[in-house]
């Protein structure tokens, strides 16, 4: 993660995959990747270099069929500032 996060901030697109159910819970995890006494730097980052948050799921439908439900947050400025904010409760 730390280093993904390094690239991302000389520009580099990085593109991972995280098991989560939507953007909120993806924002959480991301945010609980880090101990206590490292949140500092890594949330900062976080929260500059995040560019978008996409989450895909299959929904049944009838006929035993599935779709994709696509969730996708572009330039969240909302989730910077949830970022900073954990970033200083937790100091």
């Amino acid at each position: 993660m730390r280093a993904a996060m390094q690239i991302a901030g000389k520009g580099h697109w990085i593109f991972g995959t995280m098991h989560t159910a939507n953007a909120d819970h993806t924002v959480q995890r991301l945010i609980a990747i880090f101990s206590l006494n490292q949140h500092e730097l890594p949330l900062i980052q976080l929260a500059v270099n995040l560019k978008a948050i996409a989450n895909q799921r299959l929904a049944k439908i009838r006929n035993s069929n599935s779709i994709p439900v696509v969730e996708i947050v572009q330039s969240p400025p909302v989730i910077e500032e949830v970022i900073l904010e954990k970033r200083t409760k937790t100091h």
